[in-house]
């Protein structure tokens, strides 16, 4: 048994992002020009990729480790961009 056994794991969802199809100002959900800087095209960032959802991983002390986040409520379902996070104890 290691400290660290037991210990949970937080890992925030950011963006699902297919290179073979990226977002493209014009196509829904982006609205023309909204992808555009200084008369230049440019990539639209989050806008129009799908959020992904956030985890929660529980340390089961033996070198693997349970994913918890729908016990915990921590799941978002709805794939907000979670970037990163911060616990405070």
């Amino acid at each position: 048994m290691t400290a660290m056994d037991g210990w949970i794991y937080f890992v925030p969802g950011y963006v699902h992002f297919d290179p073979d199809n990226p977002p493209i100002a014009g196509h829904r959900p982006i609205p023309e020009g909204a992808c555009n800087f200084r008369g230049a095209d440019v990539f639209c960032g989050p806008i129009g990729l799908i959020g992904e959802q956030d985890h929660l991983f529980h340390n089961n002390g033996d070198g693997t480790f349970t994913d918890v986040s729908l016990k915990a409520g921590v799941s978002d379902p709805n794939g907000a961009y979670g970037f990163a996070s911060l616990f405070v104890v």
